[in-house]
């Protein structure tokens, strides 16, 4: 099975199962026939945009950050790791700090809004900060991961 094909199988396991490990994945990849390293798992997971969120009884599975069409996200990767220095996660909001007057709170905010995620309700950028208000705290937790995964791990 090539990677497109794997990845499409991985999107609807996540889809169809609650997955709180990658051991579980790679068992169900398994059951399909599909034989993968633990690595090649990782890597999947990461450009098929799955985080780690938690449930409402602290319960945590796999689920994957849903996105309307084609969009550049290794640019935004790699631009959240030059410049976002920090995130917090309070409630249904995430305040993001970026480098100082550089004007990345405002940019990054833009590229949040034209991704039209749905785990986004919409940002506010000022000097080096952006406001990213989500409906509940679940879709909070995955806009948190999503960053703080992409940010530069000497700032973690």
């Amino acid at each position: 099975m090539n990677r497109i094909a794997r990845r499409e199988l991985m999107e609807q396991l996540f889809a169809d199962n609650k997955i709180t490990t990658q051991e579980q994945l790679q068992q169900l990849l398994r059951a399909e026939g599909v034989e993968v390293t633990q690595a090649t798992i990782s890597r999947d997971m990461r450009i098929l945009n799955i985080v780690k969120v938690s449930d409402q009884n602290g319960n945590t599975y796999y689920k994957q950050m849903k996105v309307e069409g084609e969009k550049n996200y290794e640019r935004l990767f790699q631009e959240i790791n030059d410049n976002v220095l920090g995130i917090q996660q309070i409630n249904f909001i995430n305040l993001i700090r970026t480098t100082v007057n550089s004007s990345y709170a405002n940019i990054l905010a833009a590229k949040l809004d034209d991704l039209e995620l749905a785990e986004i309700a919409g940002t506010l950028a000022g000097n080096d900060t952006v406001v990213v208000f989500s409906k509940n705290e679940e879709d909070a937790e995955i806009v948190y991961k999503m960053i703080y995964e992409h940010m530069d791990d000497d700032l973690k």
